[in-house]
């Protein structure tokens, strides 16, 4: 910093040498113009002369030494450098420090949600107008399966069959809503990629930007169970591209299985729309972007295969958006997106799932089997606080009895997994009893661990196993306690 005040000292000094060269030079024109007569001298030689002036003056200024005050003003900066070091680097550290911390929260927030928690943000009515919205732009005639079928949807219904086409072949089709002009449908077809696959790739949050061609950055803000409804909350941005800036949302999905048919095939829906949370206020680099009605339908395909269906409503880019930006989107950008969805999913390793990978657990929940029983504890969604709201829960759960408090899914999940390891570690125990023998010689581990170890393998097994198995249990039974209180 010093250094840099000196430079710019030194230059305004040489500045100011040269406009005083330059002045000093001009005050003689006068006379020369009046004497050029009597001298001979035309205007060619006026102006060399006047360089030359200008030229012995400049260089005559650069001769005369620094004064005094200068010299003072170069020893007080040194002072006040040797003064301001210390504060540059606090500067410097504080600024290390909050970079930090703005990386470590930006990790944190895409991390993993956490388990389903009620926020009081959602209500079973509002979530229930979601999935019927959906449902009546695609399938129709499952609306009666819905908890409230006489509730009307906000879109025309209409079943996809009856879209208007805009393009098709063997692995690709884009339809158009004829009501809707804004509502398109994308059908991409996946003959080696395996439903649950393609079901687990699109509720991963996290793997949006692999497929997603659209998505600058993404992350889940928590995940929704209400009533047998299973769903999450997300973020979203969208990267701008001609004449549209970049735009962020907020949505909420909810995940439904449709009944069977008679040829078996599974059918999935996610059904999608945006809401503000107090989570996700907007943001100036991005315009807040409004969803109606979105999702997706994915289902058997042959043997082996899947087949997904995305819905997207194109009215919150804006109306004055030209068609040619529209078909770029519906049938250059989105059909890619899926393409590559369809390779990641064909990537994905099963055994990350979050579910069991036995069992149907991983299925959503099938449509029409919501449970109602339990009071709406939510309200409308909006940006509001709920800490007065906790407050009260917090009051009345001091007066629950504790034999009527209820597991969620998730916790249910994880003591389950909890118990299979037991399951596991005991069978392995077992046969390495049963191969280790009397004196721990008759298998491949009484030579690792060792003969002394191995002796009397049946009593040490046996307190190992039960040693383990009751971390095990310990720790099942004190997360089901976290999770009650």
């Amino acid at each position: 910093m010093a250094t840099m005040q000196r430079s710019d000292s030194l230059a305004v000094q040489e500045g100011s040498r040269s406009v005083l060269a330059l002045v000093l030079s001009l005050s003689p024109l006068y006379l020369l113009l009046q004497s050029r007569g009597r001298l001979g001298l035309d205007n060619l030689h006026l102006g060399l002369i006047q360089v030359v002036m200008l030229l012995l003056l400049k260089t005559v200024l650069n001769f005369i030494p620094l004064g005094s005050s200068l010299a003072n003003s170069f020893s007080s900066e040194a002072k006040t450098d040797s003064r301001e070091v210390p504060q540059v680097q606090n500067g410097q550290d504080t600024k290390l420090k909050t970079q930090k911390k703005r990386r470590t929260k930006k990790v944190s927030s895409k991390a993993a949600a956490a388990a389903p928690v009620d926020t009081g943000l959602y209500r079973t009515a509002w979530l229930d107008q979601i999935v019927t919205n959906f449902i009546a732009s695609t399938e129709p005639r499952y609306l009666k399966l819905l908890p409230d079928p006489g509730t009307p949807p906000t879109f025309p219904a209409m079943p996809l069959e009856q879209w208007d086409s805009m393009y098709k072949d063997d692995a690709l089709q884009v339809s158009c809503h004829p009501k809707m002009k804004s509502l398109f449908a994308i059908q991409a077809k996946f003959p080696d990629v395996p439903l649950r696959k393609l079901y687990e790739t699109l509720i991963d949050v996290q793997k949006r930007k692999e497929w997603d061609g659209m998505c600058a950055d993404v992350g889940e803000i928590e995940t929704v169970e209400l009533g047998g409804r299973r769903g999450s909350c997300s973020w979203i941005a969208m990267k701008g591209m001609a004449m549209i800036k970049a735009k962020d949302l907020c949505v909420v999905s909810v995940v439904n299985r449709l009944p069977a048919e008679a040829d078996g095939k599974v059918r999935i829906t996610c059904s999608t729309t945006s809401f503000d949370h107090p989570k996700c206020p907007p943001k100036p680099e991005y315009n807040r972007m409004k969803l109606g009605v979105s999702g997706f339908l994915i289902e058997n395909f042959g043997e082996g295969g899947s087949q997904i269906t995305q819905l997207t409503d194109l009215s919150g880019l804006g109306s004055w958006i030209p068609s040619a930006v529209l078909r770029t989107v519906t049938q250059t950008m989105l059909p890619k997106s899926l393409q590559r969805m369809g390779r990641t999913a064909a990537e994905f390793d099963l055994s990350k799932s979050r579910f069991a990978l036995e069992g149907d657990e991983w299925l959503p929940p099938l449509l029409g089997s919501a449970d109602d029983s339990k009071p709406d504890p939510g309200s409308a969604p909006a940006g509001a606080s709920t800490e007065a709201d906790d407050d009260v829960d917090e009051d009345d759960d001091e007066f629950t009895d504790d034999e009527d408090d209820e597991l969620s899914p998730v916790a249910t999940r994880e003591i389950s997994t909890l118990v299979d390891q037991l399951k596991t570690l005991t069978n392995r125990l077992s046969a390495l009893e049963g191969g280790a023998g009397a004196d721990g010689k008759g298998s491949k581990w009484g030579g690792l661990l060792g003969v002394s170890t191995m002796h009397n393998g049946s009593g040490r097994l046996t307190v190992a196993g039960g040693a383990a198995g009751a971390a095990i249990a310990l720790a099942a039974l004190s997360f089901w306690n976290r999770r009650r209180r």
